[in-house]
């Protein structure tokens, strides 16, 4: 596994809005959010910095996002998932997530890259979802 200090900003700058990086906490390897990029929080309409990732409501959606981080953090190998959210006003996204394991020894994660890229399907209705 790559450490944090084998990636520079500097290297991937149009990717830097879509960014999310976390902290993995012993003993029990709760993840804390360090960093979340511009595009994120404008999606989700609020900065999740220095909260920990099971303090979020992530709505319906919550046992899977948390589950796809954990797992990430679980076998130390990268995770790839998507779902669907409705953002205020209806609108819908789909959500790609890849989640980069990282650490400091090489053997145990600790911190977690991820980068989001969303895709608007359209408004529905609340009934319609």
């Amino acid at each position: 596994m790559p450490g944090r200090s084998d990636l520079d900003p500097i290297d991937i700058p149009t990717l830097l809005p879509h960014v999310i990086l976390l902290d993995v906490i012993p003993p029990n390897d709760r993840l804390k959010v360090r960093l979340v990029g511009t595009q994120v929080v404008q999606m989700f309409g609020a900065d999740y910095t220095g909260l920990f990732l099971d303090e979020i409501n992530f709505g319906e959606v919550r046992e899977k996002v948390l589950r796809d981080y954990n797992g990430a953090v679980g076998v130390a190998r990268p995770i790839f998932s998507d779902h669907t959210f409705r953002k205020l006003g209806g609108f819908l996204f789909d959500i790609e997530r890849v989640i980069l394991p990282l650490s400091e020894d090489g053997r145990s994660v600790t911190m977690l890259l991820a980068v989001l890229d969303f895709s608007k399907r359209g408004r529905r209705r609340l009934s319609e979802i």
